[in-house]
């Protein structure tokens, strides 16, 4: 990992980046059924999109980019919560730390998901924000914040796993860019 992506990250889940992500596809069904959220592109000022939605034939799959390893980790992590949820304020009610091990960074990139999605699932809140504590390609440190989504709002998106499908972080350009796919 470089010097430079060992600096400290902080995404809200809720803020006007995860607004603006430019997620594609709005409103469309996925061939499970499930309704993908309805998003808006991101306005002409936004030099480019954290994250997207693009077409798979049977799950939900996006393609996600970041300047660094940590930025990357956190759009991917706001992606999950937008799919999940929608475009819902959340409120921060707890946090934890997490520390997280893998043999390689896109093992540790799933196993960083499968964490929010066990939360979500289990305790019914959602990733709303996170600091990178400390990134390597086999150890994630990082202090998330989690929430509880409003009363009466309803879940966008039921994603059951995150998957390892022909998932590869790769350098493009001035960006990190993965595909994962979410089975729903």
């Amino acid at each position: 990992m470089r010097q430079s992506d060992r600096r400290r990250f902080f995404v809200n889940a809720g803020s006007a980046n995860a607004r603006d992500s430019g997620v594609t596809a709005p409103g469309t069904e996925a061939s499970s059924g499930n309704k993908i959220p309805n998003m808006t592109s991101p306005p002409k000022t936004h030099k480019r999109r954290k994250w997207r939605v693009i077409d798979h034939t049977a799950d939900l799959r996006i393609e996600a980019r970041g300047e660094s390893l940590p930025e990357l980790f956190l759009n991917c992590a706001q992606a999950l919560t937008v799919l999940l949820v929608g475009r819902v304020k959340v409120a921060p009610t707890e946090s934890r730390e997490l520390t997280l091990s893998a043999p390689s960074i896109e093992d540790l990139l799933v196993e960083w998901l499968r964490e929010l999605l066990f939360d979500h699932q289990v305790h019914g809140r959602v990733f709303v924000n996170a600091e990178v504590l400390d990134l390597s390609d086999t150890l994630l440190k990082a202090r998330a914040a989690f929430g509880k989504v409003p009363e009466g709002h309803s879940m966008q998106c039921e994603i059951k796993a995150v998957t390892y499908h022909g998932l590869k972080i790769v350098r493009r350009g001035d960006a990190y860019v993965v595909r994962i796919i979410f089975d729903i």
